[in-house]
C-alpha cells in the first residue's frame, strides 16, 4: 500500500493503523524526511516484521510522483492494492477577490493536480481488479459555505468529482474508490496552515477559528482506523460515495439498503436525480 502526506497527522495515523492491522508492506511519502522517519520508527515498533519504506516526494511534481511510484512497484514485487491519498494544502482566504491568483491556485496544485498525479500513477501499478483508492477529502467539499475556504472547498470538490467519474469508468476493474471527510482533527495543517505538501501561514482569524474547533475534535486515529475498515469487503456498499469518518459504522451499515437504493452520499443537486443522466 502507498500513503501520501504520511509524515504527520492523519497520514501518520493511517500508516500506524495499517501496521496494527497486519499489513505486510507499507510505503509512505511526504516532503520532510525527518517526519517520515518518525512515522517509520513508530510503525516498526508496532509491527517489526512489516516492510516499511519512506520517500521524500512533492505530490505536485509529476517527475517525482512517476519515479517514486515506479520504484515502489519494483520494491513491492507485485501490483499495489491500496492507495491513501492524504497530502493536502489549505490557507485561509478572507475574500477571494482580494487574493492573488497564485495563492488561490496553490490549492488546486496540491489538492487536485497532486492527488490526480498520484492516483493516475498508482493505476499503472495496481492490481487489475479490486484495487482500493481512499481520497482524504474534507467536509469543505460538501458544505454550502465556510468562511475563508473558497479555494480549498473548490479544489476538494474537484477531486471528488474526478474520482466519481473514475469509479464509473473503471467499473470493469471493480475499482474501490472512497472519498472521506476525516473528521475535525487538529493536525498541523489545520492548526498552523502547514502540511507535508506545502507550507503556508494562517491569519490570526483562522487560528482563532481552529482554537474553537479543536475543543470538539476527533483524534487522528479515528480516520486511520476507518480507512483500514474501508479496505474490507464490509464497506463495499460505500464504493464511489462520500463518507464521514466520524459517523458510527454500525449505524451506517444499518442504512445500507437505503443508501444503495436511493444513491445517497453522492454529490448531486437537491431535488434532481441525475443518476441515469447522459450527455
Amino acid at each position: 500500500m502507498f500513503i501520501t502526506g504520511a509524515g504527520t497527522g492523519i497520514g501518520k495515523a493511517v500508516a500506524l493503523s495499517f501496521a496494527r492491522a497486519g499489513a505486510s508492506a507499507i510505503y509512505i511519502a511526504a516532503r520532510r524526511k525527518v517526519h517520515l522517519e518518525e512515522t517509520k520508527s513508530a510503525a516498526l515498533q508496532i509491527a517489526p516484521e512489516c516492510r516499511f519504506e519512506t520517500f521524500e516526494m512533492d505530490v505536485a511534481s509529476s517527475t517525482q510522483v512517476k519515479d517514486i511510484l515506479t520504484k515502489v512497484a519494483e520494491l513491492n514485487g507485485r501490483p499495489l492494492d491500496i492507495l491513501v491519498s492524504n497530502a493536502g494544502y489549505v490557507a485561509y482566504l478572507a475574500r477571494t477577490s482580494e487574493c492573488s491568483f497564485e495563492n488561490i491556485w496553490n490549492h488546486f496544485e496540491v489538492n487536485v493536480k497532486g492527488a490526480l498525479l498520484v492516483t493516475l500513477e498508482f493505476m499503472k501499478h495496481c492490481v487489475q481488479t479490486g484495487a482500493t483508492i481512499v481520497n482524504v477529502s474534507s467536509g469543505a467539499a460538501v458544505i454550502n459555505f465556510a468562511d475563508g475556504l473558497s479555494a480549498y472547498s473548490a479544489a476538494k470538490v474537484g477531486m471528488v468529482k474526478m474520482l466519481d467519474y473514475m469509479h464509473r469508468e473503471e467499473s470493469d476493474r471493480d475499482l474501490r474508490i472512497f472519498n472521506i471527510h476525516p473528521g475535525v482533527v487538529p493536525t498541523a495543517m489545520a492548526g498552523a496552515g502547514q502540511q507535508d505538501s506545502v507550507d503556508t501561514g494562517m491569519s490570526n482569524h483562522c487560528r482563532l477559528c481552529v482554537e474553537v474547533l479543536i475543543r470538539v475534535f476527533d483524534l487522528a486515529e479515528l480516520p486511520g482506523s476507518y480507512i483500514v475498515w474501508l479496505t474490507t469487503s464490509d464497506a463495499d456498499f460505500l464504493k464511489g460515495r462520500f463518507v464521514y469518518a466520524n459517523w458510527d459504522i454500525d449505524e451506517l451499515k444499518a442504512k445500507k439498503e437505503e443508501i444503495v437504493r436511493d444513491n445517497l452520499l453522492t454529490l448531486t443537486v437537491k431535488g434532481m436525480d441525475s443518476t441515469d443522466w447522459k450527455a
